[in-house]
C-alpha cells in the first residue's frame, strides 16, 4: 500500500510558470520563493552533452540550469522547515517533460529518488505531512504512467488525469483530493462546461471519475477574477502578474 501525507492546501494556488522565449534562470525560482507562491512549474528537456535533466521552456541549453539545482534551490529557501515557506502550506513543484523521451522520463525519476524524504507521496502509514507534492503535467503523464512500476513512480510523484482509486490512500487531515486535472480556460469557459470544476473536485464528472484538484491556464489577464470565481484550485499566473494576483486573492470573498 502507498500513501500520500500533504499540509492543507491554499485555497487559490499561485502557480507559476515562466513566459517561453527567454532562457530560464535560477532567478526565475529566486522570484517565485521570495514571493511565496505555492507552484512552479518547469519545462523539462534531456541535455544530450552530459545526460543531464535540464529546465528550460524551448530546449535544452548550455546554461539550462538543471532539476536538481532548482530543487536544492527550493530546499534552501525551506531552510529544514517542513513547509517550504514556513506556513503549514502545501507546495507544488509541478513538472512538464517535453518530450515523449524514455531517457527523459528516468532522469527526472533518478533526480526524485534523491530527495523522496521531503515528498507527500513518499510517507508511511505513521509518518506526518511532508511540504512538497510533485506533479507531473503536459502531454505525456500517462506514458509515464504506463512505462513505470507504479510501486516505483508512485513514491515521487502524482501524473495529471490519473484516478488512482485505491492505490493511493490520502492521509491528509482534511482529505483535499490529491489528484489533478488541467484545463486550458477555453476549454472550461463554454456554456455547456459551466460547473464543472465543482464536478472534479466534487467527484461527480460524468468523464473522470475520482475527486480532483482542477489547475486553470491561459485565463488572460482581464478573465483571471472569472477564472478563479469558477472555485479552481490553481491558476497559473506569469511573472508579471504575480503580486497583483496575489492582491486579488486578499481581496477576494467567497459567496458561497
Amino acid at each position: 500500500m502507498q500513501y500520500i501525507h500533504e499540509f492543507p492546501h491554499p485555497r487559490v494556488i499561485v502557480h507559476y510558470h515562466p513566459v517561453g522565449g527567454e532562457q530560464f534562470a535560477l532567478a526565475h525560482v529566486q522570484f517565485a520563493l521570495v514571493h511565496k507562491v505555492h507552484a512552479i512549474e518547469l519545462d523539462l528537456h534531456y541535455r544530450e552533452s552530459d545526460g543531464q535533466i535540464v529546465v528550460n521552456h524551448d530546449s535544452a541549453t548550455a546554461v539550462s540550469p538543471t532539476l536538481e539545482q532548482v530543487i536544492q534551490l527550493i530546499l534552501y529557501h525551506a531552510n529544514g522547515e517542513t513547509t517550504v515557506h514556513h506556513d503549514d502550506l502545501q507546495f507544488f513543484l509541478v513538472l512538464e517533460p517535453k518530450e515523449n523521451e524514455q531517457r527523459l522520463f528516468e532522469g527526472i525519476i533518478q533526480v526524485l529518488k534523491k530527495y523522496t524524504s521531503y515528498l507527500s507521496t513518499a510517507v508511511n502509514q505513521g509518518d506526518p505531512p511532508r511540504g512538497i507534492t510533485v506533479v507531473i503535467t503536459g502531454d505525456f503523464p500517462l506514458n509515464v504512467y504506463a512505462s513505470f512500476d507504479h510501486n516505483e513512480i508512485n513514491p515521487l510523484f502524482v501524473l495529471e488525469f490519473v484516478d488512482y482509486g485505491a492505490e493511493i490512500v490520502n492521509l491528509s487531515a482534511d482529505q483535499t483530493p490529491f489528484q489533478w486535472a488541467t484545463f486550458q480556460w477555453v476549454e472550461i469557459r463554454q456554456e455547456n462546461d459551466r460547473g464543472r470544476v465543482k464536478l472534479l473536485r466534487s467527484g461527480a464528472d460524468p468523464l473522470l471519475q475520482g475527486k480532483y484538484n482542477v489547475r486553470v491556464w491561459d485565463c488572460g489577464w482581464d478573465e483571471l477574477g472569472i477564472c478563479m470565481a469558477t472555485e479552481a484550485d490553481a491558476i497559473n499566473i506569469d511573472r508579471g502578474e504575480v503580486e497583483a494576483f496575489q492582491e486579488m486573492i486578499r481581496r477576494y470573498q467567497e459567496q458561497g
